[in-house]
């Protein structure tokens, strides 16, 4: 059953492209009213060739029939050249919409997006709703009028006749209803054949959900969005260019066949044109109805298109239906100290991941730095999702500075946090890029400089071609694993948040403290309520003053032996 309110929602969509239609329409209005044009030229050709024998007029109506016909073909190029334009601006807005919406998912729809390759079918059902749906309008717009400039040129010719071929039209339709029913209808093959080269663009997606965390964290969604309606941008000027050749070409291929048929058919004028039977107007007429028959059965075959597209347009709209991530409350935060209460605060895992439960119920105060350590790499994950307000506790609950978190706006909440993680994140394609991304974007020079030197990044990137503004491969591999983390560093001093998660990087022994990374992490965290996420128990213990072991709920206090050591 076919759904209105889709394709209502499409139409809403299309509005933007309303100026593009207009120019397509203008078009095709020259095409209908050259194609009406055309049988009455036939007329005036046959009349002269073989009523009147008037060779000079002959010729001068086919010189006027070839203009016509070049006519028709320029307008027919022009006018798909237009609904090309609309094409590219609907999948555009299409792939922003999408693109925005997939940023603002909650985590764990997020999570479920990028596991069952949604994002992907979702690209191509964007592609081929809007290849489709334009398709099909051309189709509509263009046959339609066409068919109209035909049944007024009967009318002209001869009224009786032209009110039994009205008649007729409506059985003709239908008859190709039931052909086009039978057997592959180009439109039907042209939503098969249509599917794009997702290639990048997927992977521009699966990148954003991996790095999900810092993008929302750090109010890169912007950001990304522009980059990916650039990437969009580039892609359909690509297929675009493409396009227009062929187009062009398919141009001049139907002009040298009509021009070849005129010329055969002026031979053949001219051995006959001695004979006295009048056969002006019955030439016109089956010129008529051969000028009627593929415009009909195309819009036929468009009847089918509704059906063809509901399945592409429900997973869309239920994409883009999905419900964004919670803003939280209304409370804006000023002046935030970094106190973080956990009130019995239980930590469990998915379904699909397994992991031991955990309670938390601890205070951590501002400017302390306290490590949390769990084996469990999904409740580590779980635990940092918990604690920037990407997932809700299952019980108990969590505040700052002794405000709820339900209660407080979700950007003022991100923004009190940074996270350093011990694996690359990569968010930009500049070095300069990765420092000052999302809200810090915008940070003046002498910031990202003072970063740099405070963190030590400023050390190799003096060596860099381009400095700052050194361009970075998708893999990462122009940088070593130590200075990714050293640009995290600084993208965290950047953004001089009061809160600090450091996810899995800590020195392992005393002497890795003098290392440049760790170097970088003492100036980060100084004065700053620091989190420190660690698989197992830390042996250096330097700066850290509490540690809880979340699978025995033991705290240890460095300088002090353990329970398990009394």
């Amino acid at each position: 059953m076919i759904q209105a309110h889709y394709y209502q929602r499409l139409a809403r969509m299309m509005a933007a492209c309303k100026h593009f239609f207009f120019w397509a329409a203008l078009t095709m209005i020259a095409m209908a009213v050259t194609m009406a044009i055309l049988p009455i030229q036939i007329q005036r050709i046959l009349h002269a060739a073989f009523i009147e024998q008037n060779e000079s007029c002959a010729q001068t109506a086919l010189l006027v029939f070839i203009v016509l016909i070049i006519i028709y073909s320029v307008s027919g190029y022009v006018g798909q050249y237009w609904m090309r334009k609309a094409d590219k601006q609907l999948v555009v807005q299409l792939n922003s919409a999408l693109f925005d919406k997939l940023l603002h998912l909650p985590v764990r729809y997020c999570q479920s997006v990028n596991e069952s390759h949604t994002a992907q079918a979702a690209l191509h059902h964007a592609r081929l709703i809007s290849k489709t749906s334009m398709q099909a309008l051309t189709v509509l717009m263009r046959d339609t009028l066409v068919v109209a400039g035909l049944i007024a040129c009967l009318f002209y010719l001869n009224r009786e006749i032209a009110i039994l071929i009205c008649l007729l039209i409506p059985f003709v339709f239908l008859m190709f209803q039931v052909i086009t029913g039978q057997q592959k209808h180009y439109l039907d093959a042209g939503m098969q054949n249509a599917e794009p080269d997702n290639t990048e663009l997927a992977g521009r997606l699966r990148h954003c959900f991996e790095n999900f965390r810092h993008i929302q964290l750090l109010g890169g969604q912007q950001q990304e969005c522009r980059h990916f309606d650039s990437t969009v941008q580039s892609i359909l000027n690509s297929e675009n260019q493409q396009n227009d050749y062929k187009a062009f070409v398919t141009m001049l291929c139907q002009l040298l066949i009509v021009l070849i048929t005129i010329a055969m058919a002026y031979l053949l004028m001219q051995q006959v044109i001695d004979k006295t039977l009048s056969i002006d107007q019955a030439g016109a007429f089956v010129a008529i109805m051969l000028l009627m028959i593929m415009p009909v059965s195309r819009l036929a075959g468009v009847s089918r298109v509704p059906g063809l597209m509901q399945r592409q347009l429900e997973q869309l709209f239920l994409l883009l239906d999905l419900p964004a991530a919670s803003a939280h409350g209304t409370v804006s935060l000023t002046e935030v100290r970094g106190e973080l209460t956990l009130n019995q605060v239980h930590v469990q895992c998915s379904k699909k991941v397994f992991c031991r439960p955990y309670t938390l119920d601890l205070i951590i105060r501002p400017g302390e730095t306290i490590a949390l350590v769990v084996d469990d790499g999904a409740a580590r994950l779980l635990l940092m999702d918990l604690l920037l307000g990407f997932s809700l506790p299952a019980a108990g609950e969590i505040k700052l500075d002794g405000q709820d978190y339900g209660q407080i706006r979700r950007c003022d909440l991100l923004a009190q946090f940074a996270v350093i993680s011990g694996i690359p994140v990569i968010l930009n394609d500049r070095i300069a890029g990765n420092i000052a991304y999302g809200d810090t974007g915008c940070a003046h020079e002498a910031g990202i400089m003072q970063a740099i030197q405070a963190t030590g990044v400023a050390d190799f990137v003096r060596d860099m071609p381009e400095g700052l503004q050194t361009r970075i491969d998708d893999s990462g591999a122009s940088l070593t694993r130590k200075q990714w983390q050293l640009v995290a560093v600084a993208r965290a001093f950047l953004r001089n948040p009061p809160i600090l998660i450091i996810d899995d990087l800590w020195p392992r022994h005393a002497q890795e403290l003098a290392d440049d990374v760790f170097k970088a992490l003492a100036v980060v965290m100084r004065n700053r309520t620091t989190i420190l996420l660690l698989p197992v128990m830390p042996t250096c213990r330097e700066g850290i003053d509490r540690i809880l072991l979340l699978e025995t709920g033991e705290i240890v206090i460095p300088g002090e032996p353990s329970e398990s050591q009394r």
